[in-house]
């Protein structure tokens, strides 16, 4: 199970690992609400720096399609806090090093 803040709500749902090669790829699908999606991350060394590349590919069900768009925009924002939280913590955790 999950949990992913969505606008002012908590939405909780299954998920499934579906790739796993440490430190270099993490894959998963699963359902948020009424939307059904499979993600993909995959880091790659850069110098001193690692490359953190994200795909996801979400698909709406049911009357909920008509809003695509929209939730299309949220889940591109939900993407986008999501990952600035996760550097501001790895970053922290290179500093206190």
């Amino acid at each position: 199970m999950v949990t992913a803040k969505v606008g002012p709500a908590k939405v909780r749902s299954p998920y499934e690992v579906t790739g796993c090669d440490p430190p270099a790829l993490f894959a998963g699908h699963g359902i948020a609400g009424p939307v059904r999606f499979h993600e993909e991350y995959t880091l790659a060394a850069d110098g001193p720096v690692t490359i953190l590349t994200q795909s996801i590919r979400a698909t709406p069900r049911g009357p909920f399609r008509l809003a695509e768009r929209t939730l299309g925009r949220q889940l591109r924002q939900l993407i986008a806090s999501d990952l600035a939280r996760l550097k501001n913590l790895a970053e922290a955790e290179i500093t206190e090093q």
